[in-house]
């Protein structure tokens, strides 16, 4: 999903990989350093 279309999706907890942010309020963020890091982080 697009983190343009989040607001619309009623979910609990929402995460986000490859995106840059602070983990709290239903939100985890997953980015590492390059594109190998950040799959393994979503994983």
């Amino acid at each position: 999903i697009h983190k343009a279309f989040a607001d619309t999706i009623q979910a609990k907890s929402k995460h986000w990989v490859g995106v840059q942010g602070t983990n709290g309020n239903g939100n985890f963020y997953y980015a590492g350093s390059d594109r190998i890091e950040t799959a393994k982080l979503g994983l």
